[in-house]
């Protein structure tokens, strides 16, 4: 079965800038919930990848959304795999 888009309430989500020796990196954090075949489901998953990285912007400009959104009180669209309960933020 193929990905499915669902609307997510997000209830916390957070860019977080962590400093090395060589580069900064970005990491998000996040913790949405929706429902999903009758049931309210919570997740927590952002994006692909789930590490930090230094690589373009994509991490820092996600999070921006993601805290405007959860600012103003807007649901994200994200996707959910039905066949095995994984869920990514879009």
């Amino acid at each position: 079965m193929a990905w499915q888009p669902v609307y997510v309430a997000l209830v916390h989500a957070q860019s977080i800038k962590e400093r090395g020796s060589k580069s900064t990196n970005y990491r998000l954090a996040a913790r949405y919930q929706f429902d999903w075949a009758g049931a309210q489901v919570q997740g927590q998953r952002v994006a692909i990848s789930e590490r930090s990285d230094n690589i373009g912007n994509f991490q820092e400009q996600l999070g921006l959304r993601l805290q405007h959104a959860l600012d103003n009180g807007r649901s994200v669209q994200a996707c959910v795999n039905p066949s095995d309960a994984k869920f990514i933020a879009d």
